[in-house]
């Protein structure tokens, strides 16, 4: 007797499910159309985009997508701070979240400092030093985020 499944999974539903939440993008905006990273992602996962946060509170309720990727800024805003709250619980509980790299263009000091510590319940507190983005975290390790740089100091 074979132990084969009677029923064969769909190719879509072995790729992974990833959330892009891109809350301050208009819902027809083109911004990645012609970026090499989401090309990839279209063709290896599949995407559900989402500009409204109603929208992506209700998605996230009742599933859990294998990523979330935040795209702009717009999710530190007070505004949205039980989406935040539902995302770092999706964390908490084994969830990949990733801030899209080039969202510390749009950062607010006030607004980053309220995502990470009333949101995240994270001692982060971000300034500038020297013209550039600094994250600390409990005063030891720091995240510095440039133009064209990523790095952490311990």
């Amino acid at each position: 007797m074979s132990l084969q499944p009677t029923v064969q999974a769909s190719s879509s539903s072995l790729r992974p499910r990833i959330v892009l939440l891109s809350l301050a993008l208009p819902e027809n905006d083109q911004e990645e159309q012609n970026d090499r990273l989401w090309t990839r992602l279209r063709l290896q996962a599949q995407l559900r985009r989402y500009t409204r946060a109603i929208d992506a509170l209700l998605y996230l309720a009742f599933n859990t997508p294998t990523a979330i990727i935040i795209t702009d800024s717009a999710i530190m805003e007070p505004r949205y701070k039980s989406l935040a709250i539902l995302i770092r619980n999706y964390a908490i509980t084994g969830g990949t979240v990733i801030l899209r790299c080039a969202c510390y263009q749009a950062m607010d000091e006030q607004k980053t400092n309220f995502f990470f510590s009333d949101c995240f319940n994270l001692p982060w507190i971000w300034r500038q030093k020297d013209g550039i983005n600094v994250f600390e975290q409990g005063g030891s390790r720091q995240a510095t985020i440039g133009p064209t740089e990523f790095g952490v100091v311990e």
